[in-house]
């Protein structure tokens, strides 16, 4: 299913490259935008910190790479900094692995695919059949992400990116349709946890849960129980 072939279904149409975009459109894309961006980034910056206190000994690499990348910009957080802290990379991409913004998306099938079934059978998808493509349980999948429930950045170092299939990680969703806010929301998380860790020790507490769960009637993907956490501030 990894290989299937998706696109958006205004691929579909013949008169798809004649839309024209109205102000309404124009203005719903940029709520998109934001509500996406600002949402998800909320949500991917909680879940972080959370497992950063749960796993200090990564929370001291990453924090080792933030101060060491803000000594050459003089503690100044810029683009080009954050580039360069690959660990930091590495670290918001387990975290989205984990807790993808959402668990699931949509498309519609444009080239004949056989799927194998969980019998050993096949089922043919045809082209113009809507297809759910499981976000959730493909970053979960032991086969392609072993031990999936523990925290481990190292996944997503360059060597090991490429020992599994393209299409088994999609935090933002793939193809025409990905989603506005990705880069932003990305950006925005990346720069919350350098600020974040430069000056803070994130840590666990009495009431930090040991274990989270979904909440089901959230729209992003939410945990059910509060996650409360100790920020102390660094002297040094």
């Amino acid at each position: 299913m990894a290989s299937l072939v998706l696109t958006d279904s205004s691929k579909l149409t013949s008169d798809s490259q004649h839309f024209e975009f109205t102000d309404e459109d124009v203005a719903a894309q940029a709520l998109t935008f934001f509500t996406d961006g600002y949402e998800t980034s909320a949500n991917a910056l909680i879940y972080t910190l959370y497992q950063l206190a749960l796993n200090p000994h990564v929370q001291e690499k990453l924090r080792d790479e933030i101060t060491a990348g803000l000594e050459f910009t003089g503690g100044e957080i810029t683009y080009e900094a954050i580039q360069e802290m690959k660990y930091l990379h590495m670290v918001c991409e387990e975290s989205l692995r984990k807790y993808p913004p959402i668990t699931y998306m949509n498309r519609i099938c444009t080239k004949p695919y056989d799927l194998t079934t969980v019998s050993g059978g096949t089922y043919r998808v045809e082209v113009g059949m809507s297809v759910v493509i499981p976000t959730l349980a493909l970053h979960h999948d032991p086969q392609y992400y072993p031990d999936p429930d523990r925290f481990n950045p190292e996944r997503f170092s360059e060597d090991n990116i490429q020992t599994r299939p393209k299409y088994v990680y999609f935090p933002f969703g793939g193809g025409p349709r990905i989603c506005l806010g990705m880069r932003f929301g990305e950006a925005l998380m990346q720069c919350g946890l350098v600020t974040i860790l430069s000056s803070y020790d994130v840590m666990k507490m009495e009431r930090t849960p040991t274990a989270l769960t979904h909440d089901p009637k959230a729209f992003f993907f939410a945990p059910n129980e509060e996650i409360w956490l100790d920020f102390q501030k660094r002297t040094s």
